[in-house]
């Protein structure tokens, strides 16, 4: 970057996922919305997604799967599985998941990884439940800020700003939003 002398440098490089804070979770194959939908890795035939990311990572990725032929079962301690989506698009994601045969259970929260097992339980009453033949668990949630070249070059050239989860991991209209801002800005 400093050899090419640029007048502004923005750094837009994203987040990574950091692993969800369970229990045994290191017992069972543990992956992220991105490595599958870019077939990056084998999932399991059986498929536990924990969705906390709320939006659509956990339903697109679920809805990926079960075309495959997996079995999917995707949780969520909020009251519905991707809260945040629009609710004139949640309707048909619900319709397409439901029809296909994915379970959606809202309201639940993962406690401890067993092998193949996955002890979960309803976020407000406590009871539990467990989960059989977990092959594979998906994680759409915790994420970690790329900001490793930003402090790199911070100091070493004239203007430097940094956009999006690599600021602070969030939604893509908030990207948007502060790649426009520095883009007038410069």
């Amino acid at each position: 970057v400093k050899r090419e002398n640029p007048d502004a440098v923005v750094i837009a490089a994203g987040s990574v996922p950091l692993p969800p804070p369970i229990s045994g979770i290191e017992n069972i194959q543990l992956t992220y919305p991105e490595d599958v939908l870019m077939e990056r890795v084998t999932v399991g035939d059986r498929v536990l997604i924990i969705d906390e990311d709320n939006h659509h990572k956990g339903p697109a990725t679920a809805e990926f799967l079960v075309e495959r032929g997996k079995q999917v079962e995707v949780i969520s301690s909020l009251f519905s599985i991707g809260e945040d989506i629009d609710i004139s698009t949640k309707p048909l994601i619900y319709q397409r998941l439901f029809s296909k045969g994915v379970i959606l259970s809202s309201n639940t929260a993962a406690k401890e990884v067993l092998e193949d097992r996955v002890l979960v339980s309803n976020v407000w009453s406590g009871e539990q439940r467990v989960i059989e033949g977990v092959d594979t668990i998906i994680y759409a949630g915790l994420r970690k800020a790329s900001d490793e070249l930003y402090k790199a070059l911070k100091g070493e050239v004239s203007e430097l700003y940094l956009v999006g989860d690599a600021m602070a991991p969030r939604k893509t209209h908030d990207a948007i939003l502060e790649g426009t801002r520095v883009a007038r800005k410069i």
